[in-house]
């Protein structure tokens, strides 16, 4: 088993540099097993916001993984697999925050499985069953099971594109695609998603998109900008 500790990502050092603590650390302990069965743990430490918000400690992943390539099984709690760039680990994320619209419309960690398969470098498909209720969250209040798709495709080295989609209710959807360009230092990511509630007129779907440009200046130095609309 090997332990980690988050604490280097932008969005955590930017604390320290302001009030002098540590925002957030995120320490996680993940290994194999026999059976081509493996596990992972991860905890994160919240810095207090406020006298009516103390410190907390609180779950976001325990997983068990089944992986007999090309296909693989994964169960517990965990991220769901929507959008490209909720699904970047927070300490490789580029800014300090998700954009707007990912972090409103994308559903968040939940307690669920998950079936995966890949043709190759080529393609990913993923499905999953969710609580539907969070992370942390047992119960099922409202007794419906939300269903999470993903498919990603590389057709070129240099480009990759992806598609996801989630079935909350008989009455709610939401879906969205994207991509991501690279070449030679630079590197361009972009996203459009939206909800739908049946029943509701489309003009107050909600939407939103961003794009992403990166550039490499220096071998350790990188530039980035993000333009958004939600």
């Amino acid at each position: 088993a090997t332990t980690e500790i988050y604490t280097l990502s932008l969005h955590d050092a930017l604390p320290i540099c302001f009030n002098a603590f540590l925002n957030r650390a995120r320490a996680s302990i993940d290994g194999a097993l026999p059976a081509r069965f493996a596990y992972r743990l991860l905890v994160e430490f919240q810095a207090s916001a406020g006298v009516r918000s103390p410190a907390t400690v609180s779950l976001r992943e325990a997983v068990a993984r089944w992986s007999p390539s090309p296909w693989a099984i994964t169960a517990g709690e965990f991220k769901t697999p929507f959008t490209r760039e909720y699904l970047i680990p927070v300490p490789q994320l580029e800014m300090a925050d998700l954009a707007v619209a990912v972090d409103s419309i994308a559903p968040r960690y939940d307690v669920g499985v998950m079936g995966e398969v890949a043709a190759g470098l080529h393609a990913n498909l993923y499905i999953g069953v969710f609580n539907g209720e969070g992370a942390n969250a047992i119960a099922n209040r409202d007794s419906v099971a939300i269903v999470v798709a993903r498919v990603t495709t590389r057709p070129l080295p240099q480009l990759a594109l992806g598609g996801s989609y989630s079935h909350d209710s008989p009455d709610s959807l939401r879906w969205g695609v994207d991509g991501v360009v690279t070449q030679s230092g630079a590197m361009v990511r972009a996203e459009y998603l939206t909800r739908h509630v049946r029943g509701r007129d489309t003009n107050r779907d909600d939407w939103g998109w961003y794009v992403m440009e990166g550039l490499r200046v220096l071998p350790r130095v990188q530039l980035y900008a993000r333009q958004e609309d939600f």
